[in-house]
């Protein structure tokens, strides 16, 4: 595994639209452990593609006392309530601000297998 180079601001390419995966195979699996990998390495707790320059819809996330999600095109299907919390980013270095967020999301994902 290896740690891949994080996109940081104000590069554009962080709001760019990603892609659709079609195809889970091996260079998807690599991806996605080269990823939890980068997240680990930098303390980070999620991590999505755009951020080490990959244009495609997945992202890794590692939860308190848990191994690592990876979340496969996901789709956002509803959200409830609404919590302010102190959050920094692995493309921000350096920065923590306050993130408006929902205390609960439902997703529809694709996972690895």
């Amino acid at each position: 595994m290896k740690v891949l180079k994080l996109v940081t601001v104000p590069d554009l390419f962080l709001r760019t639209k990603s892609h659709k995966i079609k195809k889970i195979d091996y260079w998807l699996l690599e991806l996605a452990n080269n990823m939890i990998h980068t997240m680990d390495y930098y303390a980070g707790v999620g991590l999505a593609a755009p951020q080490i320059h990959e244009l495609r819809r997945i992202f890794v996330i590692r939860l308190p006392d848990s191994k690592p999600l990876v979340f496969v095109n996901p789709e956002l299907l509803s959200q409830e309530g609404n919590r302010l919390l102190q959050e920094g980013c692995l493309s921000v270095s350096n920065k923590l601000g306050l993130v408006n967020r929902p205390e609960k999301i439902t997703l529809k994902t694709q996972t690895l297998d």
